[in-house]
């Protein structure tokens, strides 16, 4: 009896064990499933993603592309008015061109591609190439008629004077040797002189004639006296202080007006006041230069000469 319960047990314990593996193994199998499943749609967003972002790329490339080849092309619009604007302009002050009455033949140029329809079909062929194989049909009248004629109204051609060159003597150029300075100062005679026609006509300039300064005249009654010497070396001081305060700013000469007492209206005016105010403190003022002079009167002038006569006649 006891056998047959323990066969028994052992039965629903190995159907028991029987089910959990079966149970474990279906768990297992459903694992593996929803992990595939899960590493197909990580997959398949993962290419969506780079599909979006190459497509976005290619959209941006091509936007930028095209941007830049409008960009490119007006900037060589504008370089080429520019161009044209500025040799009009030079060749005009110039020559003096005035505005012609004759008909100008009308030119006709090719309608070009705009700068979008190198974008849209996609040719990798530059704007700025292209832009140089159209400018190379072109002439220099026919740019010269793309801007406005320039008109000056009121104003006579240029005439210019016509260029002369001094006609110059065939003559050999001089050897440069040691006894250069030696030969320059010996006279040769018996040599025919050079004549008119073969002299060159070029003038010596004025810094290197030799001219006589005429000597300095000085009236005999200021020569050499203590009142000249006194003003000179007044002016000559006055002008060394000028040349000191030129070059301060003016800041600095309130500063110096401040200290010596004198009132500061402008710039310059301040600057001859406190020269002549340093004038006057080291040489002194003028009165006080000045020598002392002796009045004579009349009267004393008839009793000398009387006094003289008395004498001579003694």
């Amino acid at each position: 009896m006891r056998e047959h319960i323990d066969a028994d047990r052992a039965k629903k314990e190995e159907k028991i064990m029987k089910k959990k593996a079966e149970e474990e193994a279906k768990r297992r199998e459903e694992e593996e499933l929803r992990s595939k499943e899960e590493e197909r749609l990580r997959r398949e967003k993962k290419a969506q993603r780079k599909k979006e972002k190459a497509r976005k790329e290619a959209e941006f490339r091509a936007e930028m592309r095209k941007d830049m080849s409008i960009q490119l092309a007006i900037q060589m619009n504008e370089m080429h008015d520019k161009y044209f604007a500025s040799w009009q302009h030079s060749g005009a002050t110039l020559i003096g061109v005035r505005s012609s009455d004759k008909e100008k033949e009308q030119v006709i140029y090719e309608p070009g591609h705009s700068a979008s329809e190198y974008s849209d079909d996609g040719s990798e062929v530059s704007v700025t190439q292209e832009l140089s194989a159209k400018t190379r049909k072109l002439c220099l009248s026919e740019k010269r008629k793309r801007g406005p004629e320039s008109v000056f109204e009121g104003y006579p051609p240029m005439e210019r004077e016509p260029k002369r060159t001094p006609k110059r003597g065939s003559a050999k150029p001089a050897q440069l040797t040691g006894r250069m300075t030696r030969a320059k100062n010996k006279k040769y005679v018996g040599l025919s002189p050079i004549s008119a026609k073969k002299r060159t006509p070029v003038k010596t300039p004025l810094w290197k004639r030799k001219t006589k300064t005429p000597a300095k005249k000085t009236s005999p009654g200021t020569h050499g006296t203590s009142a000249t010497k006194g003003a000179l070396a007044r002016l000559r001081y006055l002008n060394a202080e000028l040349k000191r305060l030129k070059d301060l700013d003016a800041m600095e000469l309130q500063r110096i007006c401040k200290e010596e007492g004198i009132q500061y209206d402008k710039k310059v005016y301040a600057i001859f006041e406190i020269a002549e105010h340093r004038t006057e403190l080291a040489l002194g003022n003028e009165e006080s230069q000045k020598g002392d002079v002796i009045q004579i009167t009349e009267s004393d002038v008839v009793e000398n000469t009387a006094d003289e006569q008395a004498k001579g006649n003694e």
